[in-house]
Parts: C-alpha cells; sequence; structure tokens
C-alpha cells in the first residue's frame, strides 16, 4: 500500500489541489476546479486516473473547514469511497496555519494553501480523523444548484456509486 495525501484549498466556488507522496514531493501537480457537476465529475476522472497509474495507492485527502464552503467537496470524496481507495477528512484550519507557519513561507496563495493542508496530513496523523461514510446533504443549505444538478446518484459522471437523497 502506498500513502498519497490529497490537499484541497476550497474558496467560495472552486477549490485547489495538489497530491503529495509521504517525502512531500509532489506526484500530480496543482489543479484548480469549479464547485460545479461538471467539475466533480472531472474530480473523479483525474482521480481515477491517479489509481490506474498507482494501483496500489491510498489517497488520503482533506479540506479546510471554510465555513460551508467545503461540503460539496467533501460529500463527492465521500462518494468516490466506494469506486477509490479514498479517506476525506475536515480539519481545524488553526492547525493548518500552525504548520504553515513552521514552515517559514511568507507568501501564500491557493496553491501553497493546497499544499499545506497536505503536508499537515503527512506530519500530523494522529490529528486527522477521516470519515467513513458520505457526509449528509443537510449539512450545507448552500448547495441548491449543486442538489438539484446533481440527483439521487452520480452515475452520471459514470462513478456508478449511489449517493444518498436528502431526507
Amino acid at each position: 500500500m502506498e500513502s498519497y495525501y490529497m490537499g484541497i484549498d476550497v474558496s467560495k466556488g472552486y477549490a485547489d489541489f495538489v497530491i503529495l507522496d509521504p517525502n512531500k514531493n509532489v506526484v500530480e501537480p496543482n489543479f484548480q476546479l469549479d464547485d460545479t457537476f461538471g467539475s466533480h465529475c472531472k474530480l473523479f476522472e483525474i482521480l481515477k486516473r491517479f489509481f490506474e497509474s498507482h494501483s496500489e495507492a491510498v489517497v488520503f485527502a482533506a479540506v479546510e473547514s471554510t465555513g460551508g464552503y467545503e461540503n460539496n467537496w467533501l460529500h463527492s470524496l465521500g462518494g468516490f469511497q466506494g469506486a477509490l481507495d479514498i479517506r476525506s477528512a475536515r480539519l481545524n484550519p488553526l492547525g493548518v496555519r500552525a504548520n504553515s507557519k513552521a514552515s517559514l513561507r511568507r507568501v501564500i496563495t491557493d496553491k501553497i494553501s493546497a499544499r499545506d493542508v497536505a503536508e499537515y496530513l503527512i506530519a500530523h496523523p494522529e490529528k486527522v480523523t477521516y470519515q467513513q461514510a458520505p457526509i449528509s446533504r443537510r449539512q450545507n443549505n448552500k448547495r441548491k444548484e449543486w442538489k438539484q444538478s446533481q440527483g439521487d446518484n452520480i452515475t452520471k459522471c459514470g462513478i456508478g456509486v449511489p449517493i444518498p437523497s436528502a431526507a
């Protein structure tokens, strides 16, 4: 089993991603996706290709808690768990910030923030609690457009993993 770490920096309407190996080397360069159904499908395709070239991989992914903007991405990652060996977590931004400050980086961009999240996963695995099941849709009241375009499952992406319907 090979461990890889995906850091996700979520902003309003988009997110930046990067995948690092345990030595903090970039394995999948930074990329940015909009917070739309099509981009969530594209993330699945990117991860699927990653797993095809790294067959023994386990990807540990995390987002910082950003007041709800991260919920769509966590929901998608939870849905991907049925098809890909991926674990997802929501992190306290204070821990990520403290870890980032310790690295003495002075410039902060979305790409660097995504890397900081991945480096936090590597440096502090004991502080990360990974979600075992997809998060509830009720946790985010800002995803009306996402829910309407997504339907009851993600099979439109070609994933074929059922997503729990909003109750």
